[in-house]
């Protein structure tokens, strides 16, 4: 490009009357910088596979961090057996049409979700003091309760 025609154009003003006039500038600014379909599908594909990674690593940390101490190892064992009795007791109570074991169920769910809660009070009252709570996560048990 010559001197004359870059100063040509660049003292031109770039005036946008219509709107059609506006997508087809931009349309030709937005597809020459777009990725092809395949780079799209790719990159999708490799953060699910990131998105399962990190969900099993946060679970297996959560895990991890539950069996580590003795508190909350025995209220998860002591959880994982009263959801056990549970569904057995829900679908011996359905198979035989007995009310009283259905009712005692449902009673045992809501306990299983006490149960819950301590896990949870219990595993955050180990969280190190930050910026927002600094005297740490001790009193999560007593709220918890």
């Amino acid at each position: 490009m010559s001197p004359a025609m870059a100063a040509k154009s660049r003292s031109r003003p770039l005036t946008i009357t219509t709107i059609d006039e506006y997508d087809r500038i931009y349309a030709r600014k937005r597809d020459a910088y777009a990725p092809n379909h395949d780079q799209i599908t790719d990159h999708r594909d490799h953060r699910k596979q990131q998105r399962k990674t990190q969900q099993w690593t946060r679970a297996y940390h959560i895990i991890k961090t539950i069996m580590h101490e003795p508190e909350s190892r025995s209220i998860f064992m002591f959880l994982l057996l009263n959801l056990s009795y549970m569904a057995v007791q829900l679908v011996y109570g359905y198979a035989t049409n007995s009310l009283g074991l259905i009712s005692d169920a449902i009673h045992m769910l809501f306990d299983c979700m006490a149960l819950a809660i301590g896990l949870v009070a219990a595993v955050m009252s180990k969280w190190p003091p930050s910026e927002t709570f600094t005297f740490g996560y001790d009193r999560i048990e007593i709220l918890s309760g």
